[in-house]
């Protein structure tokens, strides 16, 4: 088995203590947990599932909009009792007891916060069933110590002593596991292949999604594409029809044409040379002379005739 961290993939922002000056007005030495990142290229907006990393009891659910925003407590039992707290959250799944990675609530942006991502708390101490002692609330971080801290004991006990821790914790609610170890395991992988099956299924949803959002965008541009063929197929219909009108009128032109060559008689028309019109226009000699002037003229050739004759 390996951890099941609240985020994944786990990736850490801000380390424990770090930043005292930020921290300080609300009376911490420095940062009190640790911030997990949640915007990936598939949580763009940073809401990413948040699991359980063990067998954890439900606590109580808060909202502080100036601090830890949307917020939860769960009580996890190892070697030492835990008290986790989830803050910043989208919203918190109900549930009385969240097993090994069972989604818990959705991360988000929600409080005293620049960005989306999970702020984890985890304090040590003892719980009863009602109160939860620190085991230091008074070490500067009212409580809380490194994160770390609860990953390695939680690592240590799934790989070296899971069985026999069981079997101690169980054993004092009168519960026995020495012959149900190969059950116990066999429960282990079986909740190891649960979350395996719910990742699959959250990225199978998304692609569905994805796909969908395509076919969407697809069928816009088919619907846009057979709006213009139609335009263009209305504006080739529209030049046929006037080529047609036009054809129609050479046409009629044409038949016009034919009629009035077939009304004329041929033997009406005159047919002659460029010569002969050139002769027919050209000025006549007594052309450039007025009236008066021909008269003149005509009586000047006459003497002139009348005296050669003599």
């Amino acid at each position: 088995m390996e951890i099941v961290y609240p985020i994944s993939p786990h990736f850490i922002t801000q380390k424990f203590g770090v930043n005292p000056n930020v921290y300080k007005k609300f009376g911490l030495k420095g940062h009190n947990g640790i911030d997990i990142r949640t915007k990936y290229p598939d949580s763009l907006d940073g809401k990413r599932p948040m699991a359980a990393s063990w067998l954890s009891d439900f606590l109580l659910k808060g909202n502080d909009p100036k601090g830890y925003g949307v917020n939860f407590e769960v009580i996890v039992k190892l070697k030492r009792d835990w008290k986790l707290t989830y803050a910043h959250c989208e919203f918190v799944v109900p549930f009385k007891t969240a097993q090994w990675g069972e989604q818990m609530a959705v991360s988000d942006n929600t409080g005293f916060s620049t960005a989306a991502h999970v702020h984890l708390t985890t304090k040590p101490g003892k719980w009863d069933g009602k109160v939860f002692i620190h085991e230091d609330y008074n070490n500067g971080y009212k409580g809380a110590v490194d994160p770390q801290q609860f990953f390695d004991e939680l690592g240590a006990i799934m790989e070296d002593d899971m069985p026999q821790w069981l079997n101690g914790l169980l054993q004092e609610n009168g519960i026995s596991l020495d012959s149900a170890e190969g059950r116990i395991r066999e429960i282990f992988d079986q909740s190891k292949r649960y979350e395996l099956a719910q990742k699959e299924r959250d990225k199978a949803l998304r692609d569905l999604a994805e796909a969908r959002g395509d076919a969407t965008k697809f069928e816009e541009n088919y619907i846009t594409a057979q709006k213009e063929n139609k335009r263009l197929a209305d504006e080739i219909d529209e030049l046929k029809r006037s080529v047609a009108s036009r054809d129609t009128q050479v046409t009629a032109l044409e038949a016009r044409v034919l009629t009035l060559e077939g009304q004329l008689n041929p033997e009406k028309v005159l047919v002659i040379t460029r010569e002969e019109y050139a002769r027919l226009t050209a000025k006549k000699q007594l052309d450039k002379f007025t009236k008066w002037e021909l008269v003149q003229e005509i009586v000047k050739r006459f003497i002139v005739w009348k005296r050669g004759d003599k």
